[in-house]
């Protein structure tokens, strides 16, 4: 069994996994960041 790594340091697989999950967000963020320009772009021309 492997030694559990001390506190305050993350794991490869741990970075990963925290990674996927801040890309997941970014993602859904930046298109309704999109969808709200085009909407005031079309209200304002």
């Amino acid at each position: 069994m492997a030694k559990k790594s001390e506190a305050g340091y993350l794991t490869a697989k741990e970075a990963r996994k925290i990674s996927k999950a801040n890309r997941k967000i970014t993602k859904e963020l930046e298109k309704k960041r999109k969808e709200n320009v085009k909407m005031f772009l079309r209200r304002n021309i």
